[in-house]
């Protein structure tokens, strides 16, 4: 129950951040040469930034898109302080372009799994 409420609470706070990327056009791994696949699943990212060795920790959690949450995976992606910097961010204030850029950065990383080749992701 405790891990439960701990998932629902991510989930809460990343959808008051608007963090999301949604895809479309079927399964979607989350690795090159992953078994494991979701329908369409709703991402939601959280970074962290490392100042000392300048890189991005992204954390990715992804629920079923469009359904009640009933299961919920994570999974984080590693990215250097120039992958990010050469994204150019859109929204309103420096969070909102921050975030932007790191989802951007999520589905390149996403489009560059091979059997994602048909999915299309947005933010």
């Amino acid at each position: 129950m405790k891990k439960l409420l701990i998932s629902i609470a991510i989930i809460m706070c990343s959808l008051s951040a608007q963090a999301q990327i949604s895809s479309t056009g079927g399964q979607v791994y989350l690795a090159e040469g992953a078994i494991s696949s979701y329908t369409n699943p709703d991402i939601y990212v959280s970074p962290k930034y490392n100042p000392f060795i300048e890189n991005w920790v992204v954390t990715c959690t992804v629920t079923p898109g469009g359904a009640d949450i009933v299961e919920v995976v994570e999974f984080t992606v590693t990215f250097r302080k120039g992958d990010i910097d050469a994204y150019t961010g859109s929204g309103t204030g420096d969070t909102a372009k921050l975030i932007h850029a790191i989802e951007q950065a999520v589905i390149d990383y996403l489009e560059g799994i091979s059997a994602n080749s048909g999915i299309t992701f947005s933010h």
